[in-house]
C-alpha cells in the first residue's frame, strides 16, 4: 500500500494503526481497533483478492453479532467447500454493495451480454444466502434481495477532505482561478474513461475548448488510456471511442489531462 511492501502481518497491522491514528485523525480507533488477517490470493486476470478459506472460522462466536460486509457478493464469489454462511455465523448480517459488477461484465467481458445476466444471477444467490439486509450506494445497482434492500450513502467524508475543500474554495474566492475537474480512483476503462472522453468532445463542441482535468492514480489500463487522452488509439482498440467522437484524422489533439499518478490522499 502507498508503495509499502510488509515483511508480516505485525509489520502491516503496526502500519495501519499508525495511518488511522496520524493520517486519518482517529487515535482512538486506532488503538481499540481489532484487526483479524485471513489468508487469500490476488487473482491477476479479475484484479482481486480472493479468501482461501473459511473467514467466518476465524472469528471467535462469543464475538459473532453483528456483521457488516463491504461487497458481500465479491468477498463470497469463492467459498471454501464446507464453509458456513455469514447469516449462519451471526445474529444479524447487513451487506453494503458499492460497484456495479453487471455493468463491467456486460461493458468488459468477453461474450458480456451472456456473462452480464449469468453474474448478476450469481450476486443475487450469493448476497442473500449471506445478508439479511443490503444497502447500496447508488439505485442504478442490481437487485439483490427483494424487499430487504435501501440505497444510502452510508459513506462518511474524512475531514481532511472537507478541510481542504474549504481551503481551495477560499482561494478560488479570492483569485477567481478555478481548477476544474479530478478523477481519483483506479485507471481502468470500466471505471467510465471511455464516457469521458465523449464527454470532453460534447463539452469541445459546445464551448470551442476541452475541460481540464487531474488524473489521480494507477491501473492495468494505464497505459492505453493515456494513449486515448493524448490523442492516439489504443494497442488494444480500447480508444476507439476517441476516434469516432473527434474525427477520423490520424493526427489528433492530446486532451488538456494531467495523469498525477498514485498518491496517498
Amino acid at each position: 500500500y502507498g508503495g509499502n511492501v510488509f515483511e508480516n502481518m505485525e509489520e502491516q497491522e503496526v502500519f495501519i494503526r499508525q495511518w488511522l491514528s496520524d493520517d486519518a485523525g482517529m487515535p482512538i480507533e486506532a488503538e481499540e481497533l481489532k484487526i483479524l488477517f485471513y489468508p487469500a490470493r490476488y487473482h491477476k486476470y479479475y484484479n482481486s483478492i480472493f479468501a482461501l478459506g473459511d473467514i467466518c472460522d476465524l472469528i471467535p462466536n462469543n464475538t459473532a453479532d453483528v456483521c457488516i460486509l463491504e461487497e458481500p457478493e465479491h468477498l463470497n464469489w469463492y467459498r471454501a467447500p464446507g464453509s458456513s454462511s455469514w447469516t449462519t455465523k451471526f445474529c444479524h448480517c447487513v451487506g453494503v454493495i458499492h460497484t456495479n459488477y453487471k455493468a463491467y461484465a456486460r461493458d468488459h467481458a468477453p461474450a458480456g451480454f451472456l456473462a452480464a445476466p449469468l453474474l448478476a444471477g450469481v450476486n443475487s444467490l450469493v448476497v442473500q444466502a449471506n445478508c439479511h439486509k443490503v444497502v447500496k450506494l447508488s439505485g442504478v445497482l442490481q437487485e439483490f434481495v427483494p424487499g430487504a434492500e435501501v440505497v444510502e450513502n452510508v459513506h462518511g467524508i474524512r475531514e481532511a477532505f472537507l478541510k481542504e475543500g474549504l481551503r481551495r474554495a477560499a482561494v478560488e474566492e479570492k483569485t477567481g482561478d478555478r481548477r476544474g475537474v479530478y478523477f481519483i480512483g483506479k485507471l481502468l476503462w470500466a471505471k467510465g474513461f471511455d464516457l469521458l472522453l465523449e464527454l470532453e468532445t460534447y463539452y469541445r463542441h459546445k464551448t470551442g475548448e476541452y475541460f481540464d482535468i487531474d488524473v489521480y492514480g494507477s491501473g492495468p489500463d494505464e497505459k492505453e488510456i493515456k494513449r486515448a487522452f493524448n490523442g492516439r488509439p489504443s494497442e488494444e482498440g480500447n480508444g476507439r471511442m476517441l476516434y469516432s467522437f473527434m474525427g477520423n484524422s490520424r493526427q489528433q489533439q492530446p486532451l488538456p489531462v494531467n495523469f498525477m499518478g498514485r498518491l496517498d490522499h
